[in-house]
């Protein structure tokens, strides 16, 4: 499935240097969200959760080279920035959100996502994960 195309191309990046330390941390976060079952959405409380559990995982020096990437905060306190990012970029609002099929179901079925156009949280982080590793042909 894409989650674990995904979840192992990401994991296998980031084993490449100790300073992707954060990126590997960021990588989980996003396995993490990729595997819930049973959410109906997430507000500012749920993506903080998330960086708590991230930097919680961070030794020193990695938290550190995270916060000097974040300007001086941290994954908590910039959990919120796409909830942000959509009232002053509202195109971004489609990549924030992943479209699942009513009925809703336990579970998230990778392949049953409706990402019209190409505009959705999935497409986003494929784009994201290339620019990320270099990759800006994509």
């Amino acid at each position: 499935s894409l989650c674990l195309r995904l979840s192992s191309a990401c994991c296998r990046f980031s084993k490449m240097s100790k300073i992707f330390r954060v990126r590997k941390i960021l990588c989980r976060c996003i396995q993490m969200m990729m595997v819930v079952v049973m959410v109906n959405g997430w507000d500012v409380d749920g993506h903080e959760a998330v960086g708590m559990v991230a930097m919680s995982a961070l030794d020193g020096r990695a938290s550190n080279q995270l916060k000097r990437l974040l300007q001086g905060k941290d994954a908590v306190e910039d959990a919120g920035w796409a909830h942000k990012a959509e009232s002053a970029i509202p195109w971004s609002k489609p990549l924030h959100f992943i479209q699942q099929p009513e009925p809703f179901s336990n579970t998230l079925v990778i392949n049953d996502i409706t990402c019209p156009d190409g505009q959705c949280l999935l497409e986003a982080i494929k784009i994201f994960y290339d620019q990320a590793k270099g990759d800006t042909s994509k």
